[in-house]
């Protein structure tokens, strides 16, 4: 018995740039971080980054590490991410 070959709606048409695929995994650690972390599920994704960076003031405060610096460094990858050589 012959079957049909069922298209997958799932496959993607074209690759991702290593940029978009950054942004979906912190997109999805946000959205974690929504229902897991603060309890709210419809909260704007302005309001999640906003809680998550306090939340990471308050770690870096605990853990004794320069939040400013870090951020520094973290902009730094970033451009160079954006705008490769």
């Amino acid at each position: 018995m012959q079957t049909a070959v069922q298209p997958r709606p799932n496959v993607r048409r074209g690759r991702k740039s290593q940029n978009e695929v950054r942004a979906d995994r912190v997109k999805g650690a946000l959205d974690y971080y929504r229902v897991a972390g603060l309890r709210e599920p419809g909260a704007s994704l302005e309001t999640v980054m906003s809680d998550l960076l306090s939340d990471l003031r308050h770690l870096c405060d605990r853990e004794n590490l320069d939040l400013t610096g870090i951020d520094r460094m973290a902009h730094r990858n970033y451009l160079n991410e954006k705008y490769p050589r």
